[in-house]
């Protein structure tokens, strides 16, 4: 039996335990379905020794029979004396106490041959029985190898299954508690600007929770390239607010927009801006 060797590294995504887990659910119910079918073929062999334990105990009955019935004769011979066949033949009365006395010995001799044989037939189909009940059972003992080979199989399969559960439900549990960044405005369609430029203070604020700004004059709506003329890093964001009111800011980023080209830290960084 194939084991799952599968681990589950600490650090896994959601889509990976999911896809693990239901990769586990179908060899769990391979595994399952093997360990039936084993079952049932233990059964059937189980039907079978006692099927052939029935025909040695009905052989070992006629077997019997057969032996006191050849018991039965020599018994007799042995009571009324060992007669020759000449004697027999010889002690006849006429033709006639002749062919009688002949037909007797024949069917006494026939009789004893026929119990014979069947003695001995008897005896050869219970040595054949027997090996067979022998072979049955040998491979009834391989069989329940089998079955608890597969037994452990799912006992290890369902671990395996409770593994990535768990790896499952840590990663719907931490995707629910990281916070997901709003994705950036797109530019404006291929990415042309009017050829507009302003440059001064950025400062930050918590408004949108996005990708958004306030600009005193421009139009709400306006996609405006921000540039940190520190570190050259940009961002998109669109203008959907008023200010900033402070002397020497020209815009006012929303946090998530700021933390893109500059670190919060900085609070104010001169920027400047395309649209």
């Amino acid at each position: 039996m194939a084991l799952l060797s599968a681990t589950f590294a600490s650090a896994v995504t959601e889509s990976e335990a999911r896809a693990e887990l239901n990769n586990v659910n179908a060899q769990l119910d391979a595994a399952t379905a093997q360990y039936q079918d084993l079952v049932a073929a233990v059964d059937n062999t189980d039907a079978r020794i006692a099927a052939v334990e029935a025909k040695i105990a009905a052989l070992n009955a006629e077997y019997v029979k057969t032996t006191q019935a050849l018991d039965i004769r020599y018994r007799a011979i042995y009571k009324y004396g060992a007669v020759s066949m000449f004697e027999l033949i010889l002690g006849s009365r006429d033709l006639n106490d002749l062919t009688q006395r002949l037909a007797l010995l024949t069917r006494l001799a026939d009789g004893d041959i026929r119990l014979m044989q069947e003695e001995a037939s008897h005896q050869a189909d219970l040595n054949k029985l027997v090996a067979q009940l022998e072979q049955e059972k040998s491979g009834r003992q391989a069989q329940l190898t089998d079955v608890g080979g597969a037994r452990q199989d799912i006992i290890n399969q369902l671990k395996q299954k409770e593994e990535a559960l768990s790896g499952a439900q840590a990663a719907d549990e931490a995707a629910k508690n990281t916070p997901q960044e709003p994705a950036q405005p797109a530019p404006p369609a291929g990415g042309t600007l009017t050829g507009h430029s302003e440059s001064g203070e950025a400062s930050y604020y918590n408004f949108t929770g996005g990708y958004t700004a306030a600009h005193r004059t421009l139009p709400l709506g306006t996609m405006v390239r921000v540039t940190n003329l520190a570190n050259g890093a940009q961002v998109w964001v669109e203008i959907v607010d008023r200010g900033p009111w402070g002397a020497g800011r020209v815009i006012d980023l929303e946090e998530t927009a700021f933390a893109r080209i500059a670190d919060i830290s900085a609070g104010v960084i001169q920027v400047a801006i395309e649209w």
